[in-house]
C-alpha cells in the first residue's frame, strides 16, 4: 500500500492531500501555518495522517515562504557589491515611471540600505572587454569594507549580492569576486548576478540578485529544518554540494533499502531528488519533491 503526498504551506494555512495509489482514496489535512518555524506546520500535517510516512511513494512540497518574506519585507540584510561608481543604482532605479508628469511619484523602497552598497575597482565594457582589471589589492580593500559593515549588524542574518557592470557579457570578475568572498566569509550566502539573471540592464539584474540574497538565508534555514525532520522520520541526505548552505539544491533518499516487490522482482532502490533552496524572482514558489522507495 503506497500513497502520494502533496503539501502546500503558506503564511496562514498548511494543506496536505494524500492519494492512495491502489484505492485512490483521498486524505485531506489542514493545519495552521507556523511562520516562526515554517517546517513545523509541514510536519504537523504529515503526523496527522492515519498512515506512516514510509507508505509514501512521493512527497511534493510547495510554499510561498519566499514570496511572503519579500512582500512583508522580512528578509535578510543584504550587502550589495557592484562596480565602483554604480553603488546608487538600487536607489536611483530607472528614469522612467508609470506617470512621467507626476512629480510626487514615490519609488519603491530598496531592499538594501545605501550604506550597505559597496563598490569595487574593476570595469568591463558592453562587449565584455576588460577596461580595468580586478586586482588582488581591490579584492582585499573590498573585503576590509565588507568586514567593517558586518561589525554593524542589525540582528538579521546577512547575505551578499554581487552585480558587476556587464557581468552577463564577461562573468569572470564576478566569479573571482565570489570565490574571494566565500573564502573570507564562508558563513555568509552569496548571490552572483550572472547566475540568477544574466541579462542587460543593471537595475533589473542587480535587483534580482538583491532579491535572491534577501530571501536566501530564510530558505536555506527552511530547507535545513525540513532535511533534519525528514532524516528523523526515516530519510537521510545522501549527497550535498561542498557549499551546502549556499547551494541551490539538496539530495535525500531513504536510509534503509526497500523491500523486494510483491512480484518477486527487486525494486529500483532509493531514489534521490533535487530541491531549489531559493527563488531568484518574486512570485515563484519553492517546489520540493521527495522520491521514496516502493513499499509493499
Amino acid at each position: 500500500m503506497t500513497m502520494r503526498i502533496g503539501v502546500d504551506t503558506g503564511g496562514t494555512f498548511t494543506d496536505l492531500v494524500a492519494i492512495d495509489d491502489i484505492t485512490h482514496e483521498t486524505l485531506v489535512v489542514k493545519k495552521p501555518s507556523t511562520p516562526s518555524d515554517p517546517s513545523k506546520a509541514v510536519f504537523d500535517a504529515l503526523e496527522s495522517l492515519s498512515r506512516p510516512l514510509q507508505h509514501a511513494s512521493a512527497l511534493v512540497l510547495g510554499t510561498t515562504l519566499a514570496t511572503n518574506a519579500l512582500l512583508t519585507r522580512r528578509g535578510a540584510r543584504v550587502l550589495y557589491i557592484t562596480t565602483a561608481g554604480f553603488e546608487d543604482i538600487p536607489h536611483l532605479q530607472r528614469a522612467d515611471k508609470k506617470d512621467p508628469y507626476n512629480l510626487q511619484a514615490v519609488r519603491p523602497e530598496p531592499l538594501v540600505a545605501r550604506a550597505d552598497c559597496l563598490g569595487v575597482l574593476e570595469r568591463v565594457d558592453h562587449l565584455g572587454r576588460v577596461v580595468q582589471p580586478l586586482t588582488d589589492a581591490a579584492l582585499e580593500a573590498l573585503g576590509d569594507r565588507v568586514a567593517a559593515r558586518l561589525r554593524h549588524g542589525d540582528g538579521r542574518p546577512t547575505a551578499i549580492a554581487v552585480s558587476l557592470l556587464f557581468a552577463f557579457a564577461y562573468p569572470d570578475h564576478e566569479k573571482r569576486l565570489g570565490d574571494y568572498l566565500k573564502r573570507r566569509f564562508p558563513e555568509i550566502p552569496i548571490t552572483l548576478s550572472h547566475h540568477v539573471s544574466p541579462v542587460w540592464r543593471e537595475y533589473e539584474r542587480g535587483g534580482t540578485a538583491i532579491i535572491d540574497a534577501y530571501i536566501k538565508p530564510l530558505m536555506d534555514a527552511f530547507v535545513e529544518e525540513l532535511s533534519r525532520g525528514m532524516e528523523r522520520r526515516g530519510l537521510r541526505s545522501v549527497r550535498r554540494t561542498p557549499t551546502a548552505r549556499r547551494s541551490s539544491s539538496i539530495s535525500m533518499t531513504w536510509n534503509t533499502p526497500p523491500p523486494a516487490s510483491s512480484s518477486g522482482r527487486d525494486s529500483e532502490g532509493p531514489r534521490s531528488f533535487s530541491a531549489p533552496s531559493a527563488c531568484g524572482m518574486p512570485g515563484r514558489t519553492l517546489n520540493w519533491t521527495y522520491r521514496c522507495p516502493p513499499v509493499t
